[in-house]
């Protein structure tokens, strides 16, 4: 195990990660940089705060003096040009990569809300 500069990323040296997985991450992560760099300032900066620092809406709007309503407005608009973008630049969409929508998700979901149910869980 190596540890990168800043001590937040931690890599795992010899896993058995295959060459396709690793050129597969090496593509999707190229896909994800370009999209959120399309992201116009006023989205893309709230965005990362949230999702690569982690940082709560409360925290954001508070060093962007911006209202927590706005910035949550902010985060939606960035995740649907997001989807958008990768939508259009993954041929046949989401649903040809994810194809297990409709009746068969609503099925399994179902199921886990039932077994949940029966051990008193929900």
């Amino acid at each position: 195990m190596t540890e990168e500069n800043n001590g937040n990323i931690l890599r795992f040296v010899g896993g058995s990660e295959t060459p396709e997985a690793n050129f597969g991450r090496t593509q999707i992560s190229g896909i994800l940089e370009v999209a959120v760099a399309g992201l116009t300032p006023e989205l893309r900066l709230p965005f990362l705060l949230h999702e690569v620092e982690g940082m709560k809406i409360r925290d954001i709007a508070r060093d962007l003096s911006l209202n927590s309503i706005t910035v949550k407005t902010r985060l939606f608009r960035a995740r649907r040009q997001l989807r958008a973008a990768l939508e259009e630049r993954l041929q046949g969409g989401f649903g040809s990569i994810f194809p297990f929508d409709g009746a068969r998700c609503a099925h399994m979901a179902d199921t886990v809300v039932a077994r949940l149910v029966s051990k008193g869980e929900l």
